[in-house]
């Protein structure tokens, strides 16, 4: 009779052990996995930031033109949207054969004109406040191959905003183009990582080259600000 009951105790001891050792083999399955899962999403947010970074630095260096200007059609009040824009050499006084890019165009075209206002921080002109001021772009990630690179440049965006330091919005008065801060923010947002980029640029319009009543500006952009990088999961 002891015996059996020695053997009783013996197996609830053996399944007592047991249940400690498949508690700890979860838990350590449960800690490994947590890990691998910590390791995935450090490596979505880091790709995340080199995705923001590369896109904020192709776009600055189309905005800088390796540091030559740009050739600006101007019907005499406005910057003529009809005509297209190229690169400027102003050490040689001469017009190169490279074509702004879709953004430089884009900029081009519309900073200065009533259609693009600029911001203010006055919060009681609602026309001029942050958000009527701001535009913004998708990234158009349908020409990459890779499937989850393309996944994740789908939530870039660009926001941009201009101002005048001059405070003199006179479009009349090209010089008063000096002064003009362009402020670009990349976002990259995908799900639970998220890196954004912001950095200034400044309109350098060069009058002495300038013929507006000939039909042309030189307008040329220089990073001001590198701005604040902001990353988090």
């Amino acid at each position: 009779m002891k015996k059996k009951y020695n053997q009783g105790s013996a197996m609830v001891y053996v399944l007592a052990v047991m249940a400690v050792i498949v508690v700890l083999c979860l838990s350590l399955l449960l800690l490994s996995y947590s890990l691998f899962a910590s390791s995935l999403n450090y490596e979505d947010q880091e790709q995340c930031q080199i995705l923001a970074t590369s896109l904020s630095n192709e776009l600055q260096d189309e905005l800088e033109n390796g540091g030559r200007s740009w050739r600006i059609p101007y019907d005499g009040e406005w910057v003529d949207k009809g005509q297209k824009i190229y690169s400027f050499d102003e050490k040689n006084n001469k017009v190169e054969d490279t074509e702004a890019t879709g953004l430089v165009t884009f900029i081009t075209q519309n900073i200065w004109t009533e259609g693009w206002p600029y911001y203010s921080e006055d919060e009681d002109d609602k026309k001029h406040n942050k958000k009527n001021a701001t535009r913004q772009l998708q990234f158009d990630s349908g020409k990459i191959e890779n499937e989850k690179f393309r996944q994740m440049a789908a939530g870039l965006t660009i926001e941009m905003y201009w101002y005048n330091d001059a405070g003199d919005y006179d479009s009349g008065e090209a010089k008063k183009k000096n002064y003009t801060a362009l402020i670009i923010t990349v976002n990259c947002d995908n799900g639970k990582n998220s890196s954004t980029i912001t950095r200034a640029y400044e309109l350098n319009y060069n009058e002495s080259l300038s013929k507006p009543d000939q039909g042309y500006e030189i307008w040329s952009w220089s990073l001001t600000d590198t701005g604040e990088e902001v990353g988090g999961q």
